[in-house]
């Protein structure tokens, strides 16, 4: 259980970050889109640090 919530807590914000950008994309090319502008860049950022913090804190609980 341990395994599958560290495996979550990666993958989930990545996965939120990638879909924010691919909004932040198509929001640029003047397209429709679901978030705005602001709202978008602050999921990008704040889930990739999360999705990157994660992973430095499983590297470093190895070590």
């Amino acid at each position: 259980m341990k395994k599958l919530y560290r495996v979550l807590m990666i993958v989930l914000p990545i996965f939120v970050g990638s879909a924010s950008l691919v909004n932040l994309i198509f929001y640029l090319s003047n397209q429709k889109t679901f978030m705005s502008l602001i709202l978008s860049i602050i999921f990008f950022l704040l889930a990739y640090a999360v999705g990157i913090k994660n992973i430095l804190d499983i590297l470093k609980e190895m070590d």
